[in-house]
């Protein structure tokens, strides 16, 4: 049965279908509402000449500014280009016409369209250049002031170099070609060690420019703080961390990278660009890199004393140098190079033995560093002098002049007789064999010493020969015999000995010997036991200067006359505090008087100065008498006897009132 159609059942129907269409009905229109406020904001374009927004650009064009119809759709067209494109591919650059204040990404494009250049016109390709020149000044303007996230805030972890890896990269490099001929020149100083230098510098720059290409970059504000951060603050994550005194290397070829790139910055504009605030940045770079120099010399001191700790337990011992010099194997190869003939078959091994004999013999007795046994010429051999020493064998003494410390004079090497003998048959027999006439540029034939292959032996070699030589001849022994250890035993048992008053030579006329000043011998090779310095300095304290401060008695102390036991130490000072025996007559000579503690702050009343004067004057009637017994007398004599009130005067205020009084009888003429 049909249904029957009425009012009602129309309604009903009319209700469902709206119900199901009217979701739709929304959604489409936020859809449309959506889409025109897209489509509002798209279309509003920025007026290249009044810099307004405008969505109808060409009318706003022709309107306003008078642009021709095809004109106005073209600056349109490459809004549109630019606003897509812009944002993804490049930034935006000036244009580079005069009067047109522009910002575009495609300089030919805008050129052709909006200026109607050519692109085979001379102009065109000369705004071309321009757009270029400015495009790189901006990428290195940008790269100057860029940020770093903040990570790089704390120390990172250096980048290592793998071996060989910078050399191909070095040699790339023109300016690091003109800094290794800098440091060779009269500007740089002619130092040797150029290409160590222009090593260092390299590393450096390796931790911000893996290519070592932009030199530049080792005075930028945030490459400088990379490296710093890097190389310097993170030498600690290094699996091996390199010590102070290389750091401080590093330091030192890089102001001398600045200095160079700083005095020759008219030179390197050819092959970078030198502008003012490029030396500007360099002379920050370097007061930043002497604070970083003050920073690591705490290190280094640090680094030195554990060193000094360490070398004071490892000195070489007397029983090491005799096992050394005066074994039969050493004694075998003296009386075998002594024998030495134009006839004898003179093998590799052979030279190698007796050059490295020769220079065990020479390090060991003179103790100089190894520069001055290696850069020992033939003409100096030859200049030797000859020195008698009231023995039997006469001394001969070469002077090496090029070394460490030239400045001080050259290096004095001593050679006995039998080693001078050695040396002479050395040059006549074993040196011809291996010589030849230049190397490298350099005439090695002046060298006296010299390896298998013609060269120079150099000074870091010497001390591994040495070493070499020496594990030969005593193959049981363990001591290492560098020329740093061997200076630091000589120079401390000078102060030992000094102490106790059997050193035969002084601090300065061996510090003249070894090439060296006296302050450079405390502060690198006298190696004192401060360990045993603080137990007499506490012993002293607690039964010296305590005991005198507590003591209550009117009677006198003197612990030079009765020392107690527990103050007996093995300190070479305190055992040998007598002094010398001085010729004062028997008659002047009194008990040992106990002086004052502290210095009186009292002048003499003219009283005791009278009868001050009259004890120097019986004292002077002795003219054999030297000023040192006087002073002593004055102190042990008959003054303090007949003037008790002067006792509170110490033996430092009698010698000065003495010295004083001698003074002014000199000014008087008496």
């Amino acid at each position: 049965m049909e249904d029957i159609v009425t009012v009602e059942n129309i309604d009903k129907q009319v209700a469902a279908v709206v119900e199901a269409i009217l979701p739709l009905v929304e959604n489409e229109q936020v859809h449309n509402t959506i889409s025109e406020k897209d489509k509002k904001k798209r279309t509003k374009k920025r007026c290249p000449e009044c810099n307004k927004e405008r969505c109808a650009l060409p009318q706003h064009l022709q309107r306003v500014h008078g642009f021709s119809i095809t004109h106005a759709r073209n600056v349109g067209r490459q809004q549109r280009v630019d606003r897509t494109r812009g944002s993804k591919l490049a930034e935006l650059e000036p244009c580079v016409v005069d009067n047109c204040s522009r910002y575009i990404v495609r300089i030919g494009h805008h050129l052709k369209n909006y200026h109607k250049f050519n692109r085979d016109s001379t102009e065109y390709i000369s705004l071309m250049t321009k757009a270029k020149e400015y495009r790189g000044m901006r990428r290195r303007a940008k790269l100057r002031n860029a940020t770093f996230p903040m990570p790089l805030q704390g120390p990172l972890c250096p980048k290592e170099v793998v071996k060989g890896e910078l050399e191909g990269k070095i040699k790339k490099n023109k300016i690091f070609s003109l800094f290794k001929n800098y440091m060779t020149s009269f500007d740089g100083g002619r130092k040797t060690y150029s290409k160590e230098e222009v090593s260092n510098v390299a590393r450096l720059l390796y931790q911000v420019d893996g290519y070592v290409n932009d030199c530049s970059l080792l005075w930028r504000p945030e490459s400088v703080a990379m490296i710093r951060r890097r190389f310097f603050e993170g030498n600690h994550l290094r699996q091996i961390p390199k010590q102070p005194g290389t750091l401080s290397h590093y330091l030192s070829s890089y102001t001398s990278f600045l200095k160079f790139a700083k005095s020759y910055s008219l030179s390197l504009r050819c092959l970078m660009t030198m502008e003012q605030q490029d030396i500007n940045e360099i002379d920050a770079t370097l007061v930043n890199i002497k604070n970083w120099a003050k920073i690591i010399n705490k290190d280094k001191r640090r680094r030195a004393h554990e060193l000094r700790l360490r070398d004071k337990q490892s000195l070489i011992p007397p029983e090491a140098y005799q096992g050394v010099l005066n074994c039969d194997e050493s004694l075998r190869i003296r009386n075998d190079f002594l024998k030495l003939s134009a006839d004898s078959v003179i093998t590799e091994n052979i030279y190698i033995e007796f050059r490295d004999y020769l220079i065990l013999s020479l390090q060991l007795r003179n103790a100089q560093r190894p520069g001055a046994i290696a850069n020992l010429t033939v003409d100096e051999f030859r200049g030797a002098e000859i020195r008698d020493n009231g023995e039997q064998e006469s001394l001969m003494v070469t002077h090496t002049w090029q070394h460490k410390t030239s400045s001080n004079g050259p290096a004095p090497l001593v050679w006995s007789k039998s080693d001078f003998d050695m040396g002479c048959l050395y040059l006549r027999y074993l040196r011809p064999n291996f010589a030849t006439s230049s190397s490298q540029g350099t005439q090695i034939e002046n060298y006296f010493f010299l390896t298998t292959s013609g060269l120079q032996l150099v000074g870091n070699k010497v001390t591994t020969r040495v070493n070499n030589i020496a594990a030969r001849l005593c193959p049981n022994s363990n001591v290492n015999f560098t020329a740093t250890l061997i200076r630091k035993t000589v120079v401390t048992t000078q102060r030992e000995l000094s102490r106790k008053c059997n050193a035969n030579i002084e601090r300065g006329h061996l510090a003249n010997a070894m090439t060296h000043l006296p302050s450079t011998s405390d502060t690198y090779y006298a190696l004192q036991d401060r360990t045993e310095d603080a137990i007499n300095a506490y012993k002293f304290i607690k039964n010296q200067v305590h005991t005198n401060v507590e003591q209550q008695s009117d009677e006198p102390v003197d612990y030079a006359c009765t020392p107690d036991k527990s103050t007996v130490t093995t300190n070479a000072n305190e055992s040998n505090l007598s002094l010398p025996s001085c010729s004062i007559p028997p008659s002047l000579q009194s008990p040992t008087k106990s002086f004052a503690t502290t210095r009186s702050r009292r002048k003499m009343t003219a009283d005791e100065e009278s009868k001050f004067k009259e004890a120097v004057a019986d004292l002077q009637r002795d003219e054999n008498l030297p000023i040192k017994s006087i002073i002593t007398a004055l102190n042990n004599g008959n003054f303090f006897t007949s003037c008790p009130s002067a006792t509170d005067f110490t033996k430092q205020q009698i010698r000065d009132k003495y010295k004083s009084l001698i003074r002014i009888e000199k000014r008087n003429g008496n």
